[in-house]
């Protein structure tokens, strides 16, 4: 349709019915007339503005002439509704996490008669990564993504996200260029991606998910290429002037690809000066996932945090303070994590009702539903106090999936006397969300507040010797920073790309003031 741009929409119609039958013209124009068309129009995102604008008079003008005909027409960005005021628009969701079980445990048994393979297994593994759990939204990727595990019984991050990618690339490709060879049609998808990864860095690099078009235009100039070399498919308009990609995650895996498999040796180093940079999170962990040998770069990047605060002479103290809580313990556990434990509890009572923090929460992957009404897509909310009370549910609604998942009241016994009793009893009051689902969701819509209101209460009162440090909000949130900052490294630290030497050695100075480190 985009290549031939009809200028009658109704003479076109009637030859194209032509073309696929022994019909006469008379018919053909007769079938339009009674009604008798299904009517199927795409492509309209890659025609102009103008072009766009006369297309849709067409199709009005047709439309209120002969309105027995059936119409559906697919376009990315939103048409105007001015112009097509009498039909009714649709947006396509993708499949939410109740869809993807649903589709897991049918599909995965038709693909592998192995018990050995199962849904479970399979649903654990795409919540592991929010870049791929992203992307099993799509049903085709899904699909994809279900075949990979039936035949390795794992999901690699890089892996996956390159397969679907490239998917995603050839199903376009194959769709418009049907008579391409194999050789040639993996050197358009390999000179795509090369383009496409440019201006995923450099769009990244400004802060940038949407991407203006003038952006985007000075990226192409910076590159040996045009705007018709983009594929439309991957990079979008989500409206006019206004460019993203179809998934976070393909942006930033190509950002990492580039990075890693970049021929400057210091191409990496890149990676070092965002990781205090909650943004950059995703790629960093994308790019650990490519690498083989990262212990240079891990040490770099622990280097980077500690700069991060060093020069905050209360952060610092506050630091400090905390490690000589730890050391008081006797505890079969570990010192870093004990510290973690700490430091993670004082940001929440500084930050408990922070809309920062609970936004954070929101867009964790178990409180997709929080995360819809925190971000308006539900349509549910009016006014501000709406948003606040959804992002303090979600916040609440997170404190009670760690108490209930994490290993917090064997942590809490050696931490302080007595909490451990009194968070076994409120545990006990709370159903599982994982073996219990419907049951702890109807708990958690009569209860949940006054519950985790109680739970505040208890872990606040019992914390043994805590101090008022009435941090700044600059100072918080670099604190904020420095602990998001650590939390990532850790995730580096427990891949295969870092040896065993090198995260023990990490370990054990994490979350330490600059004058304890330099003992060691």
């Amino acid at each position: 349709f985009r290549e031939e741009q009809p200028h009658d929409l109704l003479g076109y119609i009637t030859t194209r019915i032509l073309q696929y039958g022994t019909i006469s013209l008379q018919l053909a124009t007769q079938l339009v007339v009674q009604g008798k068309i299904l009517l199927l129009i795409d492509d309209l995102d890659d025609l102009t503005a103008r072009d766009t604008a006369l297309v849709l008079r067409q199709i009005r003008n047709l439309a209120d002439r002969f309105p027995e005909n059936y119409w559906a027409i697919a376009c990315r960005p939103k048409i105007s509704t001015q112009i097509l005021d009498q039909f009714t628009e649709v947006e396509l969701a993708g499949f939410n996490r109740k869809q993807i079980e649903e589709f897991a445990h049918k599909w995965l048994p038709r693909l592998h008669k192995s018990t050995s393979v199962k849904p479970e297994d399979f649903l654990t593994q795409l919540s592991s990564s929010i870049a791929i759990e992203e992307i099993a939204a799509n049903p085709l990727l899904l699909t994809l993504l279900c075949n990979k595990f039936a035949i390795c019984d794992r999901l690699s991050l890089p892996d996956a996200l390159k397969d679907a990618m490239n998917l995603w690339l050839y199903a376009w490709d194959s769709y418009n260029y049907r008579h391409n060879l194999a050789a040639s049609a993996k050197q358009n998808i390999d000179s795509q991606k090369e383009l496409l990864s440019w201006i995923a860095l450099s769009s990244f690099n400004r802060s940038q998910y949407r991407i203006e078009s003038h952006n985007l235009v000075q990226d192409i100039k910076n590159f040996p290429a045009t705007w018709d070399d983009i594929p439309s498919q991957l990079l979008f308009a989500e409206a006019r002037g206004i460019y993203e990609f179809a998934f976070t995650s393909f942006q930033e895996y190509l950002i990492a690809d580039r990075l890693v498999n970049s021929s400057n040796p210091k191409a990496l180093n890149f990676l070092v000066e965002k990781i205090t940079n909650k943004q950059w999170h995703s790629v960093i962990l994308i790019a650990f996932s490519m690498l083989t040998d990262a212990d240079r770069l891990v040490k770099q990047m622990k280097q980077k945090i500690d700069e991060s605060i060093v020069k905050s002479e209360k952060l610092q103290r506050f630091l400090g303070w905390v490690d000589r809580q730890v050391s008081q313990l006797q505890s079969p556990y570990k010192a870093e994590s004990l510290r973690a434990f700490y430091l993670d509890i004082d940001l929440e009572r500084t930050r408990a009702l922070d809309r920062a923090r609970a936004l954070e929460i929101a867009h964790m992957r178990s409180l997709e539903r929080a995360r819809m009404r925190a971000e308006g897509k539900a349509n549910e909310m009016d006014t501000e106090v709406d948003i606040d009370y959804a992002l303090t549910n979600a916040l609440n609604l997170d404190l009670v999936l760690y108490v209930a998942q994490a290993p917090i009241l064997e942590l809490a016994r050696c931490l302080e006397p007595g909490l451990g009793d009194l968070l076994d009893r409120l545990r006990n009051k709370l159903p599982s969300p994982t073996k219990e689902p419907v049951k702890f969701k109807k708990w958690w819509e009569g209860y949940g507040l006054e519950w985790s209101q109680q739970l505040r209460q208890v872990i606040i009162q019992h914390r043994r010797g805590i101090q008022e440090w009435e941090l700044s909000e600059p100072q918080v949130k670099a604190l904020k920073r420095y602990h998001d900052a650590n939390k990532v490294l850790v995730e580096c630290l427990n891949t295969n790309a870092v040896s065993s030497a090198t995260r023990q050695e990490i370990k054990s100075t994490l979350l330490l003031p600059i004058a304890k480190i330099e003992q060691i």
